[in-house]
């Protein structure tokens, strides 16, 4: 099993496309595109989060996108956000600001 592995700038432009087989958080960064992507108990995340300027007191929303399952029962992914290293949970912040979403896949 392989894990916490960081592809950047990867692009397959010809044959069946990538797979991948026994690995867990498998990251795809940057400017990537591999085309078909076949997954047999491993786990990617295939989009990354794209760096956003918002208003302070505005909205914002945060998406991360993930191929295959991990682990020999297919375990779905999990999700746990983090600001400037700091896990977030839902709730307000002393900031003022409220958080939610903090273990989907999108907020």
């Amino acid at each position: 099993m392989i894990e916490n592995i960081k592809l950047n700038n990867v692009r397959i432009t010809d044959g069946p496309g990538f797979e991948i087989f026994n690995a867990t958080n498998l990251q795809f960064a940057s400017d990537t595109d591999v085309g078909r992507l076949i997954t047999a108990n491993a786990l990617a995340i295939t989009s990354q989060p794209r760096n956003q300027t918002v208003a302070a007191g505005a909205g914002v929303t945060f998406t991360v996108v993930v191929a295959g399952t991990s682990g020999v029962k297919g375990t779905a992914p999990t999700y746990r956000w983090s600001f400037n290293g700091t896990t977030l949970t839902d709730g307000a912040r002393p900031d003022g600001a409220v958080i939610s979403g903090a273990t989907t896949a999108g907020k």
